[in-house]
């Protein structure tokens, strides 16, 4: 179908495009909010600034798409294929990404507001600077990914897999880290304020000059991790 064409349907009140060829497409700016993208080839499309809030890209084709800066409030995307998909800057607040693999996907500055991320594969995904505040985490693989500077307040990060992920600078105040796997996690400065570590892995992480207020490391298992004065946790737990 024509971009013209497709526009034209859309404008005049048709929302069910589920498996529609857009492939390449520009749609730039476009208004799209509630639109049933389900199955959708969107492969390569340029959304940037678009409005999609609440539409349907289930199953769709999202490789190599241009989503910066795009209003993607309440999107679902179960079983969409994504890879080198641009997401900087996007407002993804309450999207239901769960099981989703995001390897190679560019999120950074990106507001995922309570969405929707469980189980996950984010490994070695770029989330610099962004907002998962009150985000739904449980079971994601998170190995190696960039935190830097993340909002992470009272996210849920329950069985998450942490290791070696960068959380510098991290505000963590209240989430949830409870059985969560942070072996050789850099958290140097991260805020910990009220967080919930009940067994939470703690291996030979670094948590020089983090702010520990509130919580109980002793129900974490702490060997080898740099504690916020410098010193090496050499005991038991």
């Amino acid at each position: 179908m024509q971009v013209d064409e497709f526009v034209r349907r859309y404008v005049a009140g048709e929302r069910n495009f589920s498996g529609i060829n857009l492939r390449g497409a520009d749609l730039r700016g476009i208004n799209l909010s509630g639109a049933n993208l389900s199955g959708a080839n969107l492969e390569g499309a340029f959304l940037l600034g678009a409005n999609l809030a609440g539409s349907n890209l289930m199953g769709a084709q999202l490789i190599g798409t241009t989503f910066t800066s795009c209003c993607l409030i309440g999107v679902k995307m179960r079983g969409a294929k994504i890879c080198q998909t641009n997401l900087i800057a996007a407002d993804m607040t309450g999207a239901d990404l769960a099981e989703l693999s995001l390897c190679g996907v560019q999120i950074m500055g990106t507001r995922l507001f309570c969405a929707n991320l469980v189980g996950a594969k984010l490994k070695f995904t770029d989330f610099t600077g962004s907002d998962l505040n009150k985000a739904n985490l449980f079971g994601a693989d998170l190995t190696e990914a960039n935190l830097t500077g993340t909002n992470l307040t009272f996210a849920k990060l329950t069985k998450a897999n942490l290791q070696k992920a960068n959380l510098t600078g991290t505000n963590l105040t209240g989430a949830d880290l409870s059985e969560a796997n942070l072996t050789g996690a850099d958290m140097r400065r991260a805020h910990l304020i009220g967080a919930k570590v009940f067994k939470t892995i703690l291996w030979d992480a670094n948590l020089t000059d983090a702010t520990i207020e509130g919580i109980n490391l002793g129900a974490a298992v702490l060997n080898g991790a740099i504690m916020p004065d410098g010193t090496i946790y050499r005991g038991s737990g």
